[in-house]
């Protein structure tokens, strides 16, 4: 009879949702599926699904995790941890991509980006930096060109 009950649990399905929250924000491949299923998605709508894509990153790998449960800290981590290739972009960008998904993950990247090494060029109002050479005097800056023209322009 402890045979049967053996067989009978190895043929259920795996329940990749309780894994998910007892792990923490995963891979398919670390719950040990192949795809989250749509009953499985319909079942339970706090299920989140990270998956960014732009220019320049071949097949990033998608992360699952519960909105209600995990920090997005640790969703934002897990992408970065899975999708090391994001980080080749300046901060600035990667807000962008984590704000495309949602405000509460771009939050997170602004909480966390300082754990990584990424080029933070910022504007004391957020604003990313890019720099250039002024036209009307000729110098170079390393701001944004209303900042270089309010304080250091001689034009």
């Amino acid at each position: 009879m402890g045979s049967t009950h053996t067989s009978m649990a190895a043929r259920q399905p795996l329940d990749a949702y309780g894994v998910l929250l007892s792990h923490g924000p995963s891979t398919t491949s670390e719950l040990g599926v192949t795809s989250i299923g749509t009953e499985t998605r319909r079942d339970n709508p706090e299920l989140g699904r990270l998956h960014l894509r732009a220019r320049g990153m071949n097949s990033p790998k998608t992360v699952w995790y519960a909105e209600d449960r995990h920090d997005p800290r640790d969703v934002v981590r897990k992408y970065v941890d899975v999708n090391p290739g994001v980080l080749d972009r300046p901060h600035r960008a990667i807000v962008q991509l984590f704000g495309d998904h949602s405000d509460m993950l771009a939050w997170a990247w602004g909480e966390v980006a300082d754990e990584y090494d990424v080029e933070r060029l910022e504007h004391e109002h957020g604003e990313t930096e890019h720099g250039g050479t002024c036209g009307l005097c000729g110098e170079d800056y390393e701001y944004t060109l209303p900042d270089h023209l309010e304080k250091d322009c001689e034009a």
